[in-house]
């Protein structure tokens, strides 16, 4: 219960998950970028960490593989530098608690949260990346109603991870070992309310709020449970070109 209260409050907190994703697009961004142009700093960086991973660096380059020396590296980065600098990353959250999760999603709430987990834990990117390019396309379709334009750049996806299972903890009973759950309805209980919390979040550009108005927001708010589900099913199915 207390490893769920830390994750939830702090980890898997709307304003944290979205200072991660930014990170993650940052980090993404520099690394195709390398690939295109692979000179300066960034890349050398990337190029070194790369072989960290892999377990072929030079003991003499270890050190590089810290935060802090990724941080003097990126820092060189305008958006990276705007990120750490806690400046206003600009965007709005379409839900933030529970209750609001719940509000949009309603019964289905937990039918959304299988298959969007279902995307996230699929093998390679593709997957995601073809959940927000559809996501973008069908509910700008549906804005249009609004005179609004959707773009690419004015919303981020971010995924919230838990595992709540307690499958591997056995309590030592008369009758021999018994799995933890069976005997406590508190773990039983974190389960249900991970199967009922936030497993992604949408962030959506305070200047497209600012431009169309609270009716494209709430448009896009009402489009979600229905353009969801559709548009995970082509994600997992991988058949966005057939679509």
């Amino acid at each position: 219960i207390t490893r769920y209260n830390l994750y939830r409050h702090v980890y898997l907190h709307h304003k944290t998950m979205l200072f991660t994703e930014i990170a993650r697009s940052i980090l993404r961004q520099a690394v195709y970028g390398c690939r295109e142009r692979p000179e300066g700093d960034v890349c050398e960086y990337l190029c070194d960490l790369a072989k960290f991973v892999s377990g072929d660096v030079e003991e003499d380059v270890l050190w590089r593989a810290t935060d802090e020396y990724f941080t003097s590296i990126f820092i060189k980065i305008p958006e990276f530098r705007d990120l750490v600098a806690r400046r206003r990353l600009g965007y709005i959250s379409l839900w933030k608690r529970d209750k609001d999760y719940l509000e949009i999603f309603k019964d289905n709430v937990k039918f959304i949260n299988k298959i969007i987990d279902e995307i996230y834990n699929s093998p390679g990117p593709e997957a995601q990346r073809i959940l927000k390019q559809i996501l973008i396309e069908e509910l700008q379709r549906i804005l249009s109603r609004f005179k609004s334009s959707l773009s690419e750049d004015d919303l981020e996806i971010a995924y919230a991870y838990f595992d709540p299972k307690a499958d591997d903890i056995y309590i030592t009973t008369k009758e021999g070992p018994i799995p933890i759950e069976r005997l406590s309805p508190l773990i039983q209980a974190v389960k249900e309310a991970w199967d009922r919390s936030p497993h992604f979040f949408i962030y959506i550009k305070s200047d497209f709020i600012n431009k169309y108005g609270d009716k494209a927001l709430i448009g896009l708010k009402n489009a979600l449970p229905a353009v969801i589900p559709y548009v995970a099913q082509i994600s997992r199915l991988g058949n966005y070109g057939d679509a």
